[in-house]
């Protein structure tokens, strides 16, 4: 167990680890020769490793000028993020590369990463950390919304920042230097992939499939920073409808508000799937007066409509829609996955009908619309049925 006090040292904190965590995680390092060594030899080891001032400068690179000044509130006594859930977040990320430890809300830095980082932290190690940490929020983003593109595509997002010129060059520089064990995407040659997608070629190939031809929607920098920091882009207005609706109308805990808000944007982000979606929506809300489960549905399409999804490359699929001229008429029918769903379902169809929508109540229709854009968004379309 750690001892909270300001004579810790990171090899403390790391022996918190079994034997077999610390192998591993030596060998993220290349360091040889380890199979033999005692727990605490490891310990050692590792902990001398990652003092060093090119391991330390590349794992300090992606953290930005307000998480550098919440890490430095834990120098020479306890870092107190009590009632701060975002410097909680960011003590938890300093956590994960072992520069802290933490218990509770309370926070130390070891003695001697305080040390080694006062000596790499100049002037020159600054600017640098400045732009890769903005690379760094800029690769979420792009993981998050484009799963794949080529590297010239994150430069796009990287350059969207004011004062910020980068090329390409610098750009892999940055890249190739970030943590290994923190990355959730690789450089594979000139494209740079989400690890969920290089993980999984069918997922890969299904995902290109589907974004087809679209272009890369290029974000704000405002945009870039609310997904780092809330993991969602549920600032938006139908969100905050919904958020609202929750909070005032089925008076629903406004933190648990929040989070169903910010996972239905991760979950339809994430999965281009009206039925599941709002399906999962439904399942978490209890509704006390007629005409709320009806409302409930409406907020939901408008999420639906409004949210920067995967699979069309981060553009909203009203966003889309505009784009390709396509009329109304072409949504898709919505089946209820549950008896549940059913009833909400059969209370609000002629609503929805209005909306565009097609609702199969008994979930047997054998026709469906669908709309096929065979070379891309810029092309006509073409209607069918399934």
């Amino acid at each position: 167990m750690v001892l909270f006090t300001k004579d810790l040292t990171l090899k403390e904190r790391i022996l918190e680890y079994d034997k077999e965590t610390l192998k591993r995680y030596a060998k993220g390092y290349n360091i040889a020769g380890i199979s033999k060594l005692k727990k605490d030899e490891l310990a050692e080891l590792l902990a001398n490793k990652l003092l060093e001032p090119e391991v330390m400068a590349s794992r300090m690179s992606i953290f930005d000028d307000e998480a550098i000044k919440i890490f430095e509130r834990g120098f020479n006594g306890k870092g107190d993020v009590s009632g701060d859930d975002d410097a909680y977040d960011t003590i938890c990320l300093f956590n994960e590369i072992d520069y802290v430890a933490v218990s509770r809300r309370e926070f130390i830095v070891p003695c001697d990463v305080v040390e080694a980082w006062k000596k790499l932290r100049t002037d020159t190690y600054d600017k640098y950390r400045k732009r890769s940490s903005w690379v760094w929020k800029c690769l979420y983003f792009v993981e998050e919304l484009y799963g794949f593109c080529p590297v010239e595509k994150l430069l796009d997002v990287v350059n969207i920042k004011k004062g910020m010129r980068m090329d390409t060059e610098e750009l892999i520089e940055i890249f190739d230097k970030f943590p290994y064990d923190q990355l959730w995407s690789s450089r594979i040659g000139e494209l740079i992939v989400s690890d969920v997608y290089a993980d999984d070629l069918d997922e890969l190939k299904n995902l290109r499939i589907t974004q087809g031809d679209k272009p890369y929607y290029l974000p704000t920098k405002d945009e870039v920073e609310e997904l780092y920091r809330t993991l969602a882009l549920a600032s938006e207005k139908s969100y905050r409808d919904l958020a609202r609706f929750l909070k005032d109308e089925l008076f629903m805990d406004p933190e648990y508000a929040e989070d169903i808000v910010n996972e239905l944007w991760d979950n339809i982000s994430t999965i281009d799937d009206y039925h599941e979606n709002l399906q999962w929506l439904l399942d978490q809300l209890d509704f006390n007066e007629d005409g709320q489960a009806e409302k409930a549905i409406n907020l939901f399409m408008m999420c639906m409509n409004n949210t920067r999804m995967v699979v069309n490359r981060g553009f909203k699929p009203l966003e889309l829609h505009s784009m390709s001229g396509i009329g109304p008429g072409n949504m898709p029918t919505i089946v209820p996955g549950s008896s549940k769903a059913a009833k909400m379902l059969s209370e609000v169809a002629p609503q929805i009908k209005q909306m565009g929508y097609g609702v199969d109540i008994d979930g047997n229709a054998v026709d469906m619309p669908v709309v096929n854009m065979p070379v891309g968004v810029d092309g006509p379309a073409v209607r069918a049925t399934i």
